[in-house]
């Protein structure tokens, strides 16, 4: 199922393509009702594949995580994102162990960083924030100047968008591009 499941999805491309050549140019709307496949990541113990299925423009265009899994030949979809969304999951990848799956989704204000177990569950989000690194208000010819006496202002911390990772080949840090 997998495997046909892929090759049926680089048919259906190939078919797009070689319709192109035969009769026309494939029009918007047929290009619309495409799905493609984008970033196959190997399992660490080489029996699971994870692929990123981006959706036809007609349903939305949002990116999903699939796992084939090579000796059952089997596919199935392991990230869904709200209607709202109009990413969807993306740069998915395995962490060393094979245990999880780390991936990027905007699920709220900002897209932030998730790792789903492969045992089973729900993903978790890593609350990623930065704190700013000055105080600009105990700055020289801040507005208003701070006086001699005050207390110290207190940055808060502040979310960011996670770009991409990287995952340390150990699997105890994560690189991460905000």
């Amino acid at each position: 199922m997998a495997v046909r499941f892929l090759v049926g999805m680089c048919t259906l491309a190939a078919g797009v393509v070689s319709a192109a050549a035969d009769s026309h140019l494939p029009s918007n709307e047929e290009l619309r009702h495409v799905r493609s496949l984008a970033e196959p990541q190997l399992s660490p113990d080489g029996r699971q594949v994870l692929i990123q299925i981006n959706d036809a423009t007609a349903d939305g265009g949002r990116t999903h995580l699939w796992l084939v899994d090579i000796r059952q030949d089997t596919a199935r979809q392991l990230t869904w994102s709200a209607a709202g969304d109009k990413k969807g999951e993306h740069e998915g990848r395995w962490m060393p162990d094979g245990g999880s799956v780390l991936f990027l989704a905007k699920r709220g204000e900002h897209t932030q960083l998730y790792r789903l177990p492969m045992a089973g569950g729900e993903s978790r989000v890593y609350d990623l924030t930065v704190v700013p690194p000055v105080d600009a208000s105990a700055e020289p010819g801040a507005l208003p100047p701070k006086k001699a006496g005050d207390a110290p202002v207190r940055s808060e911390p502040l979310p960011i968008d996670v770009e991409d990772s990287d995952i340390a080949p150990n699997g105890r840090t994560i690189a991460i591009l905000a």
